[in-house]
């Protein structure tokens, strides 16, 4: 079977003028929407169907699939039914609402998948747990289902009514479709139905007409947009600390490897800040407050999480920019999560399900590191697990691949692989220069590397760099053949400034 995912993207609307047109974070509504629709693995095409050419134009800019449909549709139902109408080959529509820029993609595939799976039902939709707040609200449609999942009704007052307490929870309908093809068709071209006007819900048409609707049911609801208070809420998830991390600019992790006390600390990423409000370039500072993964137990590992944070919290009170540190177990998520404002999971841990999940489960913006032992497609399924949060805000890192013994190796290629799932990729320039253990109780490093990898991925087009530096690299108590010396950061950044740019540009 052929599906289709259709978003009804309509430039009216009375609380929001111009909703599609409005920016998340850099970009679109629009475009926000159908980034994350095209995740979705079951459809074949995904398209925007509009009636106002700034929208289609939008879209195109954007290397999307748009149509022009009718600007006198009473309904987004009658507007998917006219580009239903020219797509004669596919069997499944799906309705992706142009005002939900967050919407998980795989309840999109959920959806897809019912219909091909359940011959009898004619159209499936998505229903969440109705909170309590909800119970008196009639904007929050509620649905009653039967024990094969099914609905038997739709409605605006609270059902079924709680005589005594719920023996089941109460659902809350949320407005995503999947239909057949013939029975959109069929369903755009029905007359009204009592129930229907009474209540104000046209699924009730196709109930009241002896139609099968499906009911999915999930945990969270999506944030839909449709006011001014909607779009500050998702930026929210949009933003590390006070910066926007989107790809449309270029943005910088750099601090020392690791804590080496409070002022040698602060003093590297006062630095570093300076450098980058002179080029222009947003910061996150990092540092760890405890490095795991060390080749002997006698290593220097960092304060350690209590003091770490303390120290973190008062670098980033002093310098106002957002924070970053490696978290190694779920143990450290809670407490991490309080003072940093974006928790990364280091390469050899980035297969750790109870760890990535519950680090997006956070609601913190997460970055996770490729495995030195993974191919960068096999990066989608980490990037599945912290979905499964409903965490939009996440980003992927390449730091190499094991070649051999001793040595890592950066496939450029990954780049633009992993750029493919819709998240910010960024370039470890200074762990991918990295021999591990080289030198017996200790990784070994090749520093002057660093420029010519990390020119040569600016040129493949990452969105962010992350890069270790220090004012005297052979006293750094980690990593010290691999840190940059802060000297020649700037120098380094210029240069990818440019690259960047000019990449930019040709996209």
């Amino acid at each position: 079977m052929k599906i289709a995912c259709i978003i009804p993207s309509r430039y009216a609307s009375t609380r929001l003028p111009g909703k599609p047109l409005r920016m998340i974070a850099g970009k679109t509504l629009v475009q926000r929407v159908y980034e994350r629709a095209i995740l979705a693995k079951l459809p074949d095409v995904v398209i925007v169907a509009t009636d106002h050419k700034d929208i289609e134009k939008e879209v195109r800019s954007f290397g999307g699939d748009v149509v022009m449909t009718s600007a006198d549709h009473p309904t987004g139902t009658d507007r998917l039914a006219e580009v239903a109408e020219s797509l004669p080959d596919y069997d499944i529509i799906v309705n992706v609402q142009g005002d939900e820029p967050l919407i998980d993609p795989n309840v999109i595939d959920l959806l897809a998948k019912t219909l091909v799976e359940r011959a009898e039902l004619d159209m499936v939709t998505v229903a969440t747990p109705l909170k309590n707040d909800d119970y008196e609200d009639p904007s929050a449609v509620k649905v009653v289902v039967n024990q094969k999942g099914e609905a038997l009704y739709f409605s605006r007052a609270l059902i079924p009514y709680p005589r005594h307490d719920f023996v089941v929870p109460a659902l809350k309908h949320v407005g995503i479709y999947a239909y057949r093809r013939e029975f959109l068709l069929e369903y755009a071209h029905m007359k009204q139905t009592p129930l229907e006007m009474t209540e104000s819900l046209e699924q009730l048409r196709a109930l009241e007409s002896g139609h099968k609707i499906g009911v999915i049911t999930v945990e969270t609801e999506d944030i839909g947009i449709d006011t001014e208070e909607d779009l500050k809420k998702v930026n929210a998830y949009f933003e590390v600390g006070n910066l926007t991390i989107d790809g449309s600019r270029l943005f910088l992790i750099a601090g020392p490897c690791v804590i080496e006390g409070y002022d040698r600390t602060l003093m590297i990423g006062r630095e570093v800040k300076r450098i980058c409000e002179k080029l222009g370039v947003q910061y996150i500072f990092k540092a760890s407050f405890d490095k795991a993964n060390r080749s002997s137990y006698h290593s220097f590992r960092g304060p350690g999480l209590e003091e770490g944070l303390r120290i973190l919290k008062s670098i980033k009170k002093e310098l106002d920019v957002p924070v970053l540190s490696d978290v190694h177990d779920v143990t450290q998520l809670e407490k991490a999560a309080e003072v940093l404002d974006m928790l990364q999971i280091p390469a050899f841990l980035c297969r750790q399900t109870d760890l990535v999940y519950g680090a997006a489960m956070t609601g913190k913006p997460v970055n996770v590191k490729k495995g030195q032992f993974m191919a960068p497609e096999d990066m989608k399924n980490v990037l599945d697990k912290m979905e499964e949060a409903h965490n939009p805000n996440l980003a992927v890192t390449e730091r190499g691949v094991s070649f051999g013994y001793h040595n890592l190796v950066v496939d450029m290629r990954s780049f633009p692989m992993m750029r493919k799932f819709g998240y910010p990729v960024i370039y470890d320039a200074t762990h991918s220069v990295q021999l591990p253990g080289a030198m017996g109780t200790v990784t070994g490093g090749q520093r002057d590397m660093i420029p010519y990898l990390a020119r040569a991925a600016a040129a493949s087009g990452v969105d962010g760099f992350f890069m270790e530096v220090h004012d005297n690299p052979p006293e750094g108590l980690s990593d010290s053949t691999n840190m940059l010396y802060l000297s020649s950061l700037e120098g380094l950044l210029k240069d990818l400034i440019k690259i960047n740019e000019i990449v930019k540009h040709d996209k």
